[in-house]
């Protein structure tokens, strides 16, 4: 990620056939901290200011409106995105897209209550929060993601899909979640709407998307 004087994004590469092993220009990682203000801010200029969620960082297990918080995550209760210093330092690891995308998928949560579009089943709720981070990853001002924040993004997809697809708590497997952020970062690219998150229209996207992405 890079932040920029105008928006400039070269996403298109997200949409092209190529391998994630494929060498990109190497561009600084911006601190962590940075990542998070910038995304926030971004976010919000992207949805016009309009139901902007408050953003606390705390500790895990700390006791929220929702209960004891042990992870980041979207409290519908009070309208607010807990981040963690231990999901910070867990996925900053991944890079700092890996990072963005989690606090942009968050927001997309923030936005599904504030629409009041959230859908009832759970993985489908998932899936368009992966979505709308993607819309928002393509759409944020300022910010340039590369060709390598394409992995990272793989990278925290494959530590958050599942295959426990028996399971009320199953919320996409890696490939299926990679496929819902692009997606959503099409969404921007061809219509510079989230239309493509919609719940009527987000299954056929993803199996569009699902083209694009390699095996994780």
């Amino acid at each position: 990620m890079v932040l920029l004087q105008s928006t400039s994004l070269s996403t298109a590469a997200l949409l092209a056939d190529r391998s994630t092993n494929k060498k990109s220009t190497q561009v600084a990682e911006l601190p962590a901290g940075e990542v998070i203000t910038s995304m926030y801010r971004g976010m919000q200029a992207v949805e016009k200011n309009r139901g902007t969620p408050t953003l606390k960082m705390v500790n895990s297990n700390t006791k929220t409106s929702c209960g004891v918080m042990r992870s980041t995550g979207y409290c519908t209760k009070n309208h607010t995105i807990y981040i963690t210093p231990q999901d910070v330092k867990r996925y900053y690891k991944l890079g700092d897209a890996a990072l963005a995308f989690v606090l942009a998928h968050e927001y997309g949560h923030a936005m599904q209550q504030y629409g009041k579009f959230m859908p009832i089943n759970g993985m489908m709720s998932e899936l368009q929060a992966d979505c709308l981070a993607g819309y928002y990853i393509g759409a944020v001002p300022n910010i340039n993601f590369d060709d390598k924040d394409l992995v990272e993004i793989f990278n925290v997809a494959k530590s958050l899909g599942d295959y426990d697809f028996g399971s009320n708590q199953h919320h996409g497997t890696p490939r299926k979640r990679t496929a819902a952020v692009l997606a959503g970062v099409a969404g921007y690219l061809k219509q510079k709407s989230p239309a493509i998150c919609g719940e009527e229209i987000l299954p056929q996207a993803i199996d569009a998307a699902l083209e694009k992405v390699p095996n994780l």
